[in-house]
């Protein structure tokens, strides 16, 4: 049976986080509903995921912030 209560699910959530922290050398989270309330650890977190899932997203984020980019 899939997990339903906020008990079950945050366990879950916080290893899954976790993992994707880990790989880019930023120390785990124990508590989710309070380590992600550090700015830092949040965004560390969504750009952890974001270039996991987007294999090309790191080279074309730093890209557009250094201002090399030539309008597509």
């Amino acid at each position: 049976m899939a997990p339903t209560s906020n008990r079950e699910l945050i366990p879950i959530y916080t290893e899954w986080s976790n993992r994707h922290l880990i790989r880019y050398g930023v120390e785990p989270i124990n508590d989710l509903t309070n380590d992600l309330r550090e700015p830092r650890k949040l965004v560390t977190l969504l750009q952890a995921i974001t270039f996991d899932c987007v294999p090309a997203a790191e080279e074309r984020i730093n890209t557009t912030i250094s201002g090399n980019t030539e309008p597509v």
